[in-house]
């Protein structure tokens, strides 16, 4: 909740998305207006007249491109359709009543089948890149073991 305080300057309500069922949360959308579109007006700066100025640019420059960071169905709804409801509701209000043209989700492991099935089925043109976690074993008598597959 404290890092949602923190961001709510630069949150847009349009790409913020919960389904619920029964007043229940059940299935959550999070993105941000990409902040680079903004913050490279400031100089690397960010004292109080920065933080002045980004609010100006922020209120008076369109913000093209947007960013997806958490995307999630608790389990017991997965696998009933509510991430093809919440992704194209989402898609009808971004396209309709935004300026926003380009998307881009962030990480997705490789460990997460369901993920990366959601963002193939946007088509080859939505890959922009391809992330790799790479691990260091710092201790060597230990074995390294995987994250698991999700299902």
């Amino acid at each position: 909740m404290i890092l949602f305080r923190k961001m709510k300057p630069v949150m847009d309500e349009k790409i913020l998305w919960f389904a619920y069922y029964k007043s229940e949360p059940i299935a959550i959308f999070i993105n941000l207006p990409d902040l680079n579109q903004w913050f490279k007006y400031l100089d690397g700066k960010f004292d109080l007249l920065h933080k002045l100025k980004f609010l100006w640019i922020k209120k008076n420059r369109k913000n093209h491109r947007f960013t997806g960071l958490v995307f999630g169905i608790i389990p017991a709804f997965q696998s009933k359709g509510i991430d093809s409801y919440i992704i194209n509701e989402s898609k009808f209000v971004i396209q309709s009543k935004t300026n926003y043209t380009s998307y881009e989700m962030q990480w997705i492991g490789e460990f997460n089948p369901k993920m990366i099935n959601v963002v193939e089925s946007f088509g080859d043109t939505f890959k922009t890149r391809r992330l790799i976690t790479y691990r260091y074993i710092f201790d060597r008598t230990k074995a390294f073991k995987p994250h698991p597959i999700l299902h």
